[in-house]
């Protein structure tokens, strides 16, 4: 999956040099350690609701879990990381204020827990 949060070698990048970034990237990844992000459930129903973050981070948010008033999500940092990404990008581009605050505040909560 694409991530925003993922920085493609330059141009001027040799091969070897392109496969060290990537080798690196790998490492982080199998690094990943699992974190638990609490959101609203007004947060939360506002990432299912954004049609973008709930197609491309669609398996994220299956692992939510509720939690009387709040909705517990139980993701990998890095999973963490390709959702805020999302999230801020969509946040920034909402079609209405209501949409940008609940996505605002739902990245400041996935920043939080990282």
């Amino acid at each position: 999956m694409f991530s925003p949060n993922y920085v493609l070698p330059s141009k001027g990048t040799t091969t070897l040099q392109g496969n060290i970034h990537l080798v690196n990237g790998y490492k982080n990844y199998m690094k990943s350690k699992r974190v638990n992000i609490e959101l609203s459930s007004y947060e939360f129903e506002a990432l299912k609701a954004n049609s973008a973050i709930s197609d491309i981070c669609g398996q994220y948010l299956k692992s939510a879990k509720r939690l009387g008033d709040y909705v517990m999500l139980d993701l990998f940092t890095h999973e963490a990381n390709d959702l805020i990404g999302w999230v801020a990008a969509e946040a920034n581009h909402a079609k209405s204020a209501r949409e940008s605050d609940l996505l605002n505040s739902a990245c400041d909560a996935i920043e939080a827990n990282i």
